[in-house]
């Protein structure tokens, strides 16, 4: 129909400018920190990591991604999910490619929810668990962020905080804080103005789960231990580079630039990611040039962990494409 195909037509070009406008959002960004740093200074930086140095930091964000599918692999045991380790490893590797190469890093969550239709039974079950396991990340980060803030005030000069950044801590915070208190209310609410059921249940699900020791505790513990590998590498960066900046600062700061580079409002984090990290580097004194090379060098890293499941993705695709008609193959 004439409608139907002008519609698909205009979502196209939405998502072509939306696309667009992201990679113009992070280049943008880049070009601002590029131009206003020392740039010479963070090349420099950069290179003195070596091999033997990458070689370890790869194998802390293996370690990393294995607690990544452990985490996920709680999320759906609480929803009666049986996918299994080795299966939910393989799509989180694949997520986590996706996450590199799609413009904003909830594109691998898209392709973890196909991907884990055919253990889940239905989209419906796929999206709780995605969402479920992105809402705990996101609240380990605000518990680590909300320890450390006041536990290192004598040794961050964050006092002056901007507005936006407390409006962001703010509007992170309060929706954990609703779904706790007002969850069965806000999803009878949700269902009577028409929102689908699957967001209210989602509401219900979510506070199930926080209000439960059986599942909260493990699940957040995860998400936790996740967080620290990123600032260990972090740190061990800075060390390698000669950064001066404590493991206790990295604490804060680096849940601090995980939370703004999850926006999704640039290519894959970038720009945003760098951005956060020069920003909140400076409570620790470190200059601007340094903690550019810390999160470039962060970037790089997560694209090489990114390969593996590139090649899953294709081999399984090359599987489901030799699978005789009729059949279904595996995809991850």
């Amino acid at each position: 129909m004439p409608s139907d195909s002008h519609a698909i037509t205009q979502r196209t070009w939405f998502r072509r400018l939306l696309f667009a406008g992201k990679i113009g959002v992070s280049i943008g960004l880049l070009a601002i920190l590029f131009g206003s740093l020392d740039l010479a200074e963070t090349t420099a930086l950069l290179r003195r990591i070596d091999a033997s140095t990458m070689a370890v930091l790869a194998g802390l964000a293996v370690v990393q991604t294995l607690l990544l599918a452990l985490r996920w692999l709680c999320v759906q045991a609480y929803l009666e999910v049986q996918s299994g380790f080795p299966a939910t490893l393989r799509i989180t590797l694949v997520g986590l490619f996706f996450n590199q190469t799609l413009p904003t890093s909830f594109g691998g969550d898209a392709v973890r929810v196909i991907l884990l239709r055919r253990y889940s039974g239905s989209y419906a079950k796929s999206i709780s668990s995605v969402m479920l396991d992105r809402i705990t990340a996101l609240a380990a980060v605000l518990v680590m962020i909300g320890v450390g803030l006041p536990l290192l005030a004598n040794e961050l000069d964050y006092l002056t905080l901007p507005v936006w950044f407390r409006g962001l801590i703010l509007a992170a915070v309060l929706p954990l804080i609703a779904i706790v208190l007002l969850a069965p209310a806000l999803a009878r609410l949700l269902l009577r103005f028409g929102v689908p059921s699957g967001i209210a249940a989602l509401l219900t699900e979510f506070r199930g789960l926080l209000v439960s020791p059986r599942w909260l505790a493990p699940t957040m513990a995860v998400s936790i231990l996740i967080h620290l590998f990123t600032c260990i590498v972090i740190y061990a960066m800075a060390v390698q580079m000669g950064v001066a900046v404590s493991f206790s600062a990295c604490l804060v700061i680096v849940p601090v630039v995980i939370l703004v580079s999850s926006l999704p409002f640039s290519f894959a984090g970038w720009g945003l990611r760098e951005g956060a990290m020069v920003f909140a580097m400076a409570w620790a004194g470190v200059a601007g040039a340094d903690a550019l090379a810390l999160s470039i060098g962060l970037g790089a890293l997560l694209i090489v962990v990114g390969l593996p499941g590139g090649v899953l993705w294709l081999l399984g695709s090359r599987r489901q494409r030799s699978t005789p008609s009729g059949q279904t193959g595996p995809v991850a």
